[in-house]
């Protein structure tokens, strides 16, 4: 009886431990850091994600910002792009449910790193969630 109690805790253990690791490897997948083509910062959450990156020689500071299902953008209010000490994009309402892109010029920004926020609301059915998220990224 006691080996088959050992056995079990060591069993546990081993599973908790991948469980462990696999947690640790999404948070990974998703936490903030660098892209390996531009500047970037990554977030992602069961709802949304957000992508904000320098790309190419677009000369702007860009924020995707793209629903996951169930999930849709909210149609009725702005999806807000602003940066500490510079300007702020705004979408039009009504505005698409599937997916924005908003570019500030690098122009009107601070260089180096650059803090900022990202205002969304979100909808699944009837059910809409504001969500304010900061960022922060290294610039050119």
């Amino acid at each position: 009886m006691r080996r088959a109690i050992l056995s079990r805790v060591r069993q546990l253990r081993i599973e908790r431990a991948a469980v462990l690791a696999l947690a640790l490897a999404w948070l990974g997948s998703i936490a903030p850091g660098a892209r390996a083509d531009a500047p970037g910062y990554e977030y992602a959450d069961q709802r949304f994600q957000i992508e904000v990156s320098v790309p190419g020689d677009t000369g702007s500071l860009r924020a995707e910002i793209t629903p996951r299902a169930p999930w849709k953008l909210s149609a009725d209010f702005p999806i807000r792009f602003s940066v500490e000490g510079g300007p702020t994009a705004r979408t039009p309402v009504p505005g698409s449910p599937d997916g924005a892109i908003l570019d500030l010029p690098l122009s009107e920004l601070p260089s180096g790193r650059i803090s900022g926020r990202i205002s969304v609301a979100v909808c699944q059915g009837e059910l809409c969630e504001r969500a304010d998220h900061d960022f922060q990224i290294e610039t050119p």
